[in-house]
């Protein structure tokens, strides 16, 4: 994916009305607006917030692939369980670390 400003995104402070802005790269990005809802309530700074996370955190990776990727990572999870270690004191040290991870890893993704 290209055409966009490239990361890192940051929240730059608010606008004129009170509203979180997002810069990148010494450039104005986008305003999230609060819409009906009074300037300062702490939605649009979320919203912002996510939205940075979400941006920096696909640097470098293509957006779309990432619910591919996280479903071939449960599928891997589940199936390094069922096929090779049904038990996880009987694993090697490597490949319980590995597991553990992706399953830490899955984990963090479904929490949004």
């Amino acid at each position: 994916m290209s055409g966009h400003i490239v990361e890192p995104w940051w929240i730059g402070g608010e606008d004129r009305n009170g509203e979180p802005t997002i810069n990148g790269e010494d450039w104005f990005v986008a305003v999230c607006p609060t819409g009906c809802i009074t300037p300062g309530i702490p939605i649009a700074h979320a919203n912002a917030e996510r939205i940075v996370a979400c941006v920096n955190g696909c640097a470098g990776i293509n957006p779309e692939a990432v619910p591919e990727l996280l479903e071939a990572a449960r599928l891997a999870a589940l199936n390094f369980t069922r096929t090779n270690h049904s038990n996880p004191e009987q694993m090697f040290d490597d490949d319980h670390e590995a597991w553990t991870a992706l399953l830490a890893a899955i984990a963090k993704a479904e929490q949004a």
